[in-house]
């Protein structure tokens, strides 16, 4: 039985439908009468008159209710029996009585009951005090520490022979722990099963306290001191107690930390200090004289603290390179050398074991097929260090500039360094020389040291600038060093401070001198003050492969230092910004700039390095032994330069993605290095700088990263291959904390993304070990990692009774039901008829406009009904016959 009513929302608007019409009609009623009589004027009228009430109805809001009565005579009792129900379950009993009082004849009831599982206790029957007494009597019970309504609605809907007839009523607190319940509710409601609830609520206990959280930092080193964050919400102000166990011991005093409770939320920091590497369970307990749920007292978290990183891979160039260097680290590393040569192509998954890789006098070109690859993974992706050392093969321009291999070093490769052109631009204002400034002077005494610092290959021209520009001396030979020091001499200062000029030419003269195309250009550009003009960077954008490097001098005239540092232009490591606050200092900057750009390839004279800064690989180093030469590159923007030779770098490092990767420009395998070797300065120095490039975590837990996202009694895993070899296949242990172990393979998801669910319901630590094989069942790599569980959260005492109402009212909307209060009348027409509201606004809509253009066609368009086309043929026929 079926009934419609239809509703207004809007029902004034229903009043404007007929003064609407007449308005629209009016001007077909004011044609001559047998103009009114055609076809298309009566077909437009109707078409209006349609629109029109399409479009009143619409504004009007009309909706209709559609009321069915569907009797849903079996009945199925869903009782929640959890641990966080279990003070309503008398409650329950009763309301279940009055039901099957209230029930009629000839109905069907089974009851069942429910937590982290389902049990049928009385199945359904049409002997409904014998299903309530079956139910009653039973003993059975299921797992009380969790709450899966989404399971339980499944399970009963299952149970129901005609789902279109059937009736769950869900009794319960709503409070879900797995499972998704309303996704289920609303899958089973479209089948035509009706959900009803019953909410039993209970109030929060005003003695709960509970752990909600303990944090540790994610990487601890042995005896250092970290905090233990402890979080704690209590439902009132009382006293207690914190304990902190790591392994079982206690943590501080044995008696516990008093502390004191404010009734909200509350954060206490301890700290400690572990002093063995290995697994460390760290459970907290809190105390207190009164609490309502004691399971959630006690939380665990858990500190891994691996050895040191030590393995190392070095691989030789030459076959003679690594035997000092091996006999050196082998009593403190774990070391394993292998030729170049012997790199298999295409199996390079086999450095990701290591920690550190040394390549010794390796060379770009000795690499196999994409090997520079797989390093520049290994290093920028997994984290793991790397050390380049020089030789015959190594740090060569033509071989490594603009490969990949390059592009993981902190330094450009210069084998094939080039004659340099160096533009000095000076400024020539008369803030250089004001109140007898020796500021023009020293620059003048800076260039000529520039000069004396290059070779006779090298080229130097001179421009002054102040408000025009003039050119000195063109690109002149360092040969011919008389005419540029009498160029250089020949500076005098006058007024203004112009920039752009000077540098527009600098760059003509640097690209028109014979010969310019095989040097390697260069401006050093000097000035004090602020520039009176714009459009010098703009001059500057276009210098090609011209690098300059720029010097603020002073602090007064309103020179701007970053002004004058973002006028620096680096080209292949040339290029930087001098803040010279003291003058004296200039002569001595501008001839360390000289020399920092214009370094050869070879350089076999003895040398003892200059600490430049001071990093992890020197320690306590004052000073070094002597090295008997060095491979002269170029210094990267942003690498560190630790030791130098006349501003050419010695050893360099830099932070390269998640590693490390350090690069020295003299050899290790006892020529020129030989007094490394044999002077415990040396040994520190190497022991030092491989120590530093170590990961700070082994790179065994690089392999693979996994990441544990917690459903209550389940935890899933994603897991990242971040190697990415193709075809492999991860398999999972978990020994959870009984010993239990369970084992299974991962799915794999996408190229390098793998996951899994296990079982999480025993409090502790979970132990989790991933082992990575390729098709011939070979293992690539094993990692362990850890996961902990502290209780369910049908422990937690902290929730929204509000909220949970809600749940369990949209529960009841998504099974086409409603909430009950009563067994009252809950089998009578009225409680079991379902009501539908449609709302017909968007058909109205749509169909008011096609009406719309199709009023339009009749309108413009003679149309004709198919039956007059047909007698247009049948005429034309018949005219074309006479």
């Amino acid at each position: 039985m079926s009934n419609i009513n239809i509703l207004f929302k809007e029902p004034l608007y229903l009043l404007l439908f007929i003064p609407a019409l007449l308005l629209m009609l009016w001007p077909y009623f004011r044609l001559p009468k047998q103009h009114r009589r055609t076809r298309n004027r009566i077909i437009s009228m109707v078409l209006h008159t349609i629109v029109l009430s399409l479009a009143i109805f619409t504004l009007s809001g009309m909706t209709y209710e559609i009321e069915n009565v569907e009797i849903k005579n079996d009945v199925i009792i869903l009782v929640d029996s959890s641990k966080s129900n279990e003070s309503s379950i008398g409650r329950m009993n009763n309301f279940i009585q009055d039901i099957i009082e209230e029930m009629p004849d000839g109905y069907r009831v089974g009851i069942m009951e429910f937590a982290n599982g389902n049990i049928y206790k009385a199945p359904i029957s049409n002997n409904k005090f014998s299903v309530y007494d079956t139910y009653i009597n039973s003993n059975q019970k299921p797992n009380v520490t969790g709450t899966d309504i989404a399971q339980a609605l499944s399970y009963a809907h299952q149970s129901l022979e005609n789902p279109s007839s059937g009736r769950i009523i869900l009794m319960s607190d709503g409070r879900e722990t797995d499972g998704r319940a309303l996704i289920a509710s609303s899958g089973i409601g479209n089948t035509g099963t009706r959900i009803d609830v019953v909410y039993f609520g209970s109030p929060m206990s005003d003695e709960e306290v509970q752990i909600n959280e303990v944090k540790v930092p994610d990487f601890v080193s042995i005896g250092a001191d970290i905090s233990i964050t402890v979080t704690v919400q209590s439902a009132s102000s009382k006293p207690a107690v914190i304990k902190l166990y790591d392994n079982g011991l206690p943590i501080g005093e044995v008696g516990g930390n008093p502390v004191s409770l404010s009734g909200g939320t509350d954060t206490f920091i301890f700290d400690y200090a572990f002093s063995v590497a290995r697994l460390h369970e760290i459970k907290v307990v809190v105390e207190t004289d009164e609490d309502g749920i004691l399971e959630n007292n006690t939380y665990y978290n858990y500190v891994y603290i691996e050895g040191s990183s030590n393995k190392v891979l070095i691989i030789d160039g030459t076959g003679v390179e690594a035997i000092n260097l091996n006999q050196l680290l082998e009593n403190d590393y774990e070391v394993e050398v292998m030729m170049i040569n012997d790199i298999t192509p295409g199996n390079y998954s086999f450095i990701n074991m290591y920690d550190q890789i040394i390549l010794m006098n390796v060379s770009n070109a000795d690499m196999p097929e994409n090997f520079d690859l797989a390093l520049k993974n290994y290093v920028e992706v997994i984290g793991g260090g790397l050390l380049t050392t020089g030789g015959s093969k190594a740090y060569q321009e033509d071989d490594m500039k603009d490969s990949v291999y390059e592009s993981l070093l902190p330094v450009y490769a210069n084998t094939n360094a080039k004659p340099l052109a160096i533009m000095l631009i000076i400024d020539a204002s008369t803030s250089m020389t004001n109140g007898g400034s020796q500021k023009l002077n020293l620059a003048k005494q800076g260039a000529m040291e520039v000069v004396n610092a290059l070779t006779d290959q090298d080229m130097v021209g001179v421009i002054m600038f102040n408000t025009i520009a003039t050119v000195m001396i063109g690109p002149t030979p360092v040969a011919q060093k008389a005419q540029i020091f009498q160029a250089i001499n020949n500076i005098q200062s006058s007024l203004g401070t112009r920039y752009a000029e000077g540098i527009q030419y600098a760059k003509n003269q640097l690209d028109n001198f014979p010969g310019n195309a095989n040097f390697n250009k260069h401006i050093i550009f000097l000035t004090d003050g602020e520039p009176q003009d714009t459009g010098y960077m703009a001059v500057i954008a276009q210098l090609g492969p011209i690098s300059l490097s720029s010097i603020a001098i002073g602090y007064g005239n309103g020179i701007s230092r970053d002004v004058v540092q973002n006028m620096v232009r680096v080209v292949e490591g040339r290029g930087a910004f001098y803040d010279v606050g003291n003058e004296a200092d200039l002569p001595a900057i501008m001839q360390q700039e000289a020399l920092s750009v214009s370094s050869g390839y070879l350089n076999d004279d003895p040398f003892i390095p200059t600490i430049d800064v001071r990093t992890a690989a020197l320690g306590d180093l004052v000073n070094l032994p002597e090295l008997g030469g060095y491979y002269g590159t170029r210094l990267k923007d942003g690498a560190i330069q630790v030791l130098n030779k006349d501003s050419d770098p010695i050893y360099a490092e830099w932070t390269y993605g998640n590693g490390r990767v350090g690069s020295f420009m003299s050899d290790l395998n006892g020529d020129w290095s030989t007094n490394f070797f044999t002077d415990v300065r040396g040994n520190i120095f190497i022991r030092n700088t491989i120590d530093h490039l170590m990961p700070d975590i082994p790179m065994n837990d690089f392999d693979m990263t996994v990441q544990f996202t917690r459903q209550n009694f389940q935890s899933q895993m994603r897991v990242v291959n971040v190697t990415s070899e193709p075809d492999v296949r991860i398999y999972v242990s978990i020994n959870n904390p009984q010993g239990v172990e369970t084992s299974f393979e991962l799915s794999k998801q996408s190229n390098a993304l793998y996951g899994g669910l296990f079982k999480t319901e025993v409090p502790g630590i979970y132990e989790v070990t991933l082992t990575k094989q390729n098709n011939a069942g070979q293992v690539i790599s094993t990692v362990t990692t850890y996961t902990a569980f502290s209780y369910s959260n049908e422990f937690n005492g902290f929730y929204d009774d509000i909220e949970m109402f809600d749940k369990m009212g949209e529960i009841a909307r998504n099974g086409r039901g409603q909430i009950l209060f009563n067994a009252d009348n809950m089998f009578s027409l009225e409680s079991q008829t379902q009501t539908k509201l449609e709302d017909p606004t968007l058909p109205f809509m749509i169909t008011a406009l096609i009406l719309f253009l199709l009023d339009i066609i009749v309108r413009k368009f003679k149309i004709k009904f198919p039956h007059e086309i047909w007698q247009s043929i049948k005429d034309k026929k018949g005219s074309n016959s006479i």
